[in-house]
């Protein structure tokens, strides 16, 4: 069992995401009520991004990527253990890329690529399937914590993070 604490890697390529132009929404598991299908449904996102911290997260994120993919809708996994094991995690089935290290600017660039239709070989620090082959792209140079934004707090309610004192599985 975990308490609530902030998402400061989600908020993080929130804010980054949001700067550049896109619609962005956070949801806690660990805090925010209603399901995920309900969330789903009112915001109906182009992609889903999951942060996957730990091994202990995995069976959640799973559920969590199982119903997003049921919508059609592309899912992507971030965090420490997925970058170190992105094939492990495409093998799965529910995960159609991996952001390997920093998200911000990663995330960024899949987006645009599926936008302007680029080629994902072109996007450093993704894991994906081509033609049911895994390609693993090269890392993506760490990023200069100055060219990023300061990070929007907006995205979360803190009453939510801070006095909540419920203990909440998997999260």
């Amino acid at each position: 069992m975990q308490k609530a604490s902030i998402p400061l890697g989600l908020l993080s390529i929130a804010t980054y995401l949001t700067n550049n132009g896109n619609s962005v929404k956070i949801y806690d598991r660990c805090v925010d009520r209603g399901g995920i299908k309900k969330y789903l449904n009112s915001f109906s996102p182009d992609i889903v991004g999951i942060s996957a911290l730990a091994f202990k997260s995995f069976p959640d994120a799973i559920k969590v990527s199982a119903i997003v993919k049921k919508k059609k809708i592309p899912v992507v996994w971030g965090g420490a253990i997925p970058s170190l094991v992105p094939e492990l995690i495409l093998k799965s089935g529910f995960v159609d890329y991996v952001v390997m290290g920093d998200g911000e600017i990663t995330f960024l660039a899949l987006i645009n690529a599926i936008i302007f239709k680029i080629p994902l070989y072109k996007v450093d620090g993704l894991a994906f399937f081509d033609n049911g082959i895994i390609v693993t792209n090269k890392a993506r140079a760490v990023a200069d914590l100055a060219q990023l934004p300061i990070i929007n707090f907006s995205f979360v309610d803190p009453k939510n993070i801070f006095l909540n004192t419920r203990f909440v599985k998997r999260c």
